[in-house]
């Protein structure tokens, strides 16, 4: 065999090896790609368990209070204008944790990790009233399209 041709196909095999080891490098790359979308979405999902849990235990101590009760049935039976400053910022602050709450359960179903059937029975059932009441005591969420997810509910489905 003459040098040239061994020349040739040693060009060839290398040539091969170089597209193998390209294809190689394209599917590796592909799949560390995927596996560090999927480790920042958990990332994610864990900052927002996390901060749900935190805003529970809040929730779970406003609810053991001996005062909000009370604040409650003023509200429902009387309405905003009835309750006193005092009353107001606390409830507030209560209906504030519900709202993080919503907007949690929100930001879960856009990024694919909740359950669409129980996101849209949880919004249906309870996302009207408290969209209500957020206007009525002055408090609105701040995440855009949660904002817009509660506007559009006011607008469409709360009657």
């Amino acid at each position: 065999m003459d040098s040239d041709k061994l020349n040739r196909w040693m060009t060839l095999i290398t040539n091969f090896g170089v597209i193998a080891g390209l294809v190689f490098l394209a599917v590796e790359i592909r799949q560390n790609t995927a596996s560090l979308d999927e480790s920042r979405k958990q990332a994610r999902l864990q900052s927002f368990q996390i901060y749900l849990q935190n805003l529970d235990e809040s929730q779970r101590a406003l609810a053991n209070s001996p005062y909000m009760a009370e604040i409650f049935v003023k509200y429902e039976k009387e309405g905003a204008a009835a309750l006193s400053d005092v009353e107001m910022q606390r409830f507030r602050w209560q209906s504030s944790t519900g709202m993080h709450r919503l907007d949690t359960l929100h930001y879960l179903n856009e990024v694919g990790y909740g359950d669409p059937e129980r996101y849209e029975a949880v919004l249906r059932t309870t996302g009207c009233e408290h969209a209500k009441r957020w206007k009525e005591i002055g408090i609105w969420p701040d995440r855009p399209s949660f904002s817009a997810a509660m506007e559009e509910l006011l607008e469409t489905g709360c009657d």
